[in-house]
């Protein structure tokens, strides 16, 4: 079974300058505009076409896994050029991301007496508010402030009886220190009736190289190059598009970024391999 990773599923339709779509803005044309770039470098400076080299990894918006296996290859790379929406602009930086979930175990009953049992929902319901009610301390000059969102939650088997169990998913955007804010959020929760807490995942943020000539930007957002146990010299982030649109019921891509960025990426592995041009 094939379970998109940022649902739901929306077909590829051409309208005028903008290209719809699922994947079409995060990341399908980062990777379209970098073989583009290759493409045309391969014709028309061969000797460095040759010193690059593309990977695309699978996984990233949940388990790291293609970066994951990806590690196991022999590579040594100079730099890694990393295809996000950025609105063709240089990140200076990208958030890192901590996961976890709120699971709650009550009590069933019927819903005619309740005070025979209790609620997991309305256990949840109340951590809910907590959470959301977070202030994060801490913030980063460059990435800003901690950020949190819950985005997913479940439970109840019907309108009928007492929930015993219910569960949310919870997302940290890390632009601190992901321990330091899982120590905070564990500390404000506490430890309510019926309540764990469990951490899935804890990535740090990433700072960004940059070269003049290009616009830069703040992403808020995360990419799987915290997940890579290599050590690039630099590592960049740029890409057609704007995160803005990614993960929105009408994603789109404009075809205007896409050739602009095919240029971008020619020009950024030029100055990387070859200053001098």
């Amino acid at each position: 079974m094939f379970i998109l990773p940022v649902p739901p599923y929306i077909p590829y339709k051409v309208e005028g300058d903008k290209i719809y779509g699922r994947g079409t803005n995060d990341a399908k044309g980062s990777i379209a505009s970098q073989i583009m770039a290759l493409k045309e470098l391969r014709r028309e400076s061969p000797d460095l076409a040759n010193e690059v080299g593309l990977l695309y990894v699978v996984g990233e918006e949940s388990d790291c896994s293609g970066i994951t296996k990806a590690n196991e290859l022999p590579l040594t790379p100079e730099a890694f050029i990393i295809g996000e929406p950025t609105e063709n602009k240089l990140a200076l930086g990208h958030k890192g991301r901590l996961g976890f979930q709120v699971i709650s175990e009550g009590v069933a009953a019927h819903s005619g007496y309740p005070e025979l049992g209790r609620s997991a929902i309305t256990q949840l319901v109340n951590v809910a508010s907590v959470l959301n009610s977070i202030v994060f301390p801490g913030s980063h000059p460059i990435l800003g402030s901690d950020t949190l969102n819950i985005g997913l939650i479940q439970g109840g088997v019907a309108a009928n009886v007492v929930p015993a169990s219910a569960n949310l998913t919870v997302g940290i955007r890390i632009a601190t220190n992901p321990m330091e804010v899982w120590e905070t959020v564990q500390k404000i929760v506490g430890n309510p009736l019926g309540i764990t807490l469990k951490l899935t995942s804890a990535k740090e943020s990433v700072l960004l190289d940059t070269v003049e000539g290009f616009e830069t930007m703040v992403a808020k957002y995360g990419t799987d190059y915290n997940c890579y146990s290599g050590k690039a010299k630099k590592k960049f982030l740029i890409g057609p598009g704007s995160i803005l649109v990614a993960h929105t019921p009408n994603e789109y891509i404009l075809k205007s970024d896409l050739i602009t960025a095919v240029e971008l990426y020619k020009k950024l592995i030029i100055r990387l391999l070859n200053p001098k041009m």
